[in-house]
């Protein structure tokens, strides 16, 4: 019988590497944000967003999802990405990524940004009190894609989208420079008059970038729906 075990067993040894390389699907695993890059201006009565980044040390991971835990007695919130790993060939090259993450609504005060149980603190999130009952400090554009464009010494962001009625117009676009983070509040004007047209009327504007030191930043842009335009860009 104990012949007839360690046979078994060694049998079970011997075939267990070619089970785990022929699974078919990924498998799940923990993932970790090098930086997170929070925007400035939120109140209590905001959705507030950050974005994490990081990087996988080879192809076969893709970002699954990212868990959020809020502590609201002690202000502090608990990020856990989690990652795809895939069986297949990997290129053997780190690969970046990056996530945008809905926290919610949160009280007024300072909220530490914890990621896992070890824990490591990745930042904070100052949150002042509300002053109003609007969502938002101004009514803004529907802006659906923003891009940073740079050609020689001359940098612009360029912001677009379609408003749902020709009584709107963008009035202006403030920019707010932060810590990594560029932060665009697209100001709008409605005109409330009796012969308004409802549809898409299509808006573009670009806004020069001046005076912003060399470095990664966050693009930051207020939207109508409550979803900002968030993406990464390197300014030289």
């Amino acid at each position: 019988m104990n012949r007839l075990f360690s046979a078994l067993l060694a049998l079970f040894l011997l075939s267990a590497p070619f089970f785990a390389s022929a699974r078919s699907g990924p498998i799940k695993v923990w993932a970790s944000f090098q930086k997170i890059y929070v925007p400035g201006g939120y109140d209590s009565n905001d959705r507030v967003e950050i974005v994490g980044e990081g990087r996988f040390k080879n192809s076969c991971f893709r970002l699954a999802e990212t868990k959020v835990q809020i502590d609201a007695q002690n202000k502090k919130i608990y990020l856990s990405p989690v990652a795809y790993e895939y069986s297949g060939d990997c290129l053997q090259v780190t690969v970046g990524f990056e996530k945008n993450i809905d926290v919610g609504i949160l009280g007024a005060g300072t909220w530490e940004v914890i990621q896992g149980s070890g824990p490591t603190k990745l930042g904070a999130i100052s949150i002042r009190e509300t002053v109003g009952k609007n969502a938002d400090d101004y009514l803004y554009a529907p802006v659906s894609q923003a891009f940073y464009h740079q050609q020689g010494a001359i940098s612009k962001i360029v912001v677009s989208g379609d408003f749902p009625s020709d009584c709107f117009k963008l009035e202006q676009v403030k920019m707010t420079v932060e810590p990594s983070v560029l932060v665009l509040q697209p100001v709008v004007q409605f005109e409330s008059r009796v012969d308004c047209k409802e549809g898409k009327f299509p808006f573009v504007r670009e806004i020069v970038v001046n005076a912003v030191p060399a470095g990664r930043y966050l693009l930051h842009v207020r939207s109508l729906n409550g979803n900002s335009v968030n993406s990464l860009v390197d300014i030289n």
